[in-house]
């Protein structure tokens, strides 16, 4: 029973100490900044640009042919100190995409996507009264801290959000073509990438 005992011990011992070796290489962050959130996109292979808007700075990329920018959200309140010394740090990120619309779209098709999806959040945004974009979102939180493998993740999983969505879109459209005045209802070629619904 004694070698038991030892063995099952030395057994946690090893897969604490393995999981501690997993999580210093895969490094965990308790904050994001511009610069990190542009070292993850490109280190996954995708391009990043920082741009401003105004006052708002935030990160521009694209896949699949298909841009999207990648925004900050909740700041940690730097000490006054370092205010102007270190870059801002941010508690969330918000990846989007937007998108064109060219008369109604329908509200249902919004409802089957979010039903469907577990992540990544489609809705219809109406701050300007001129223009009417397809919002697709995705949110992710660091705040407690989350390794650079979840950061990861979550960009692998937006990629195969943006990668489902213009065919399903096609797919659905076009289930409900019969009953939808095409004059008036986006389509798979009327709804097109455009840039930030602020710019």
């Amino acid at each position: 029973m004694s070698n038991t005992n030892n063995t099952l011990a030395n057994a946690e011992v090893q897969t604490n100490a393995a999981q501690q070796s997993q999580s210093a290489e895969q490094g965990t962050v308790a904050f994001v900044t511009l610069e990190t959130l542009r070292t993850l996109i490109q280190d996954g292979g995708y391009r990043a640009e920082i741009v401003t808007d105004g006052k708002i700075s935030f990160l521009r990329s694209a896949s699949n042919g298909l841009d999207f920018d990648l925004r900050p959200g909740n700041i940690f309140v730097n000490e006054p100190a370092d205010v102007d010394q270190k870059p801002q740090r941010f508690a969330d990120l918000v990846f989007v995409v937007l998108f064109a619309v060219q008369g109604a779209f329908p509200a249902e098709l919004l409802n089957r996507w979010n039903q469907t999806h577990r992540f990544g959040r489609l809705f219809i945004d109406r701050t300007n009264p001129d223009r009417e974009f397809l919002v697709l979102s995705l949110d992710v939180s660091v705040a407690g801290g989350a390794t650079t493998a979840y950061l990861r993740h979550q960009l692998a999983i937006w990629d195969s959000l943006m990668r489902q969505l213009v065919p399903w879109l096609r797919d659905e459209l076009a289930k409900i073509a019969p009953t939808v005045n095409t004059q008036t209802t986006a389509s798979s070629d009327q709804v097109l990438p455009m840039q930030p619904a602020n710019a």
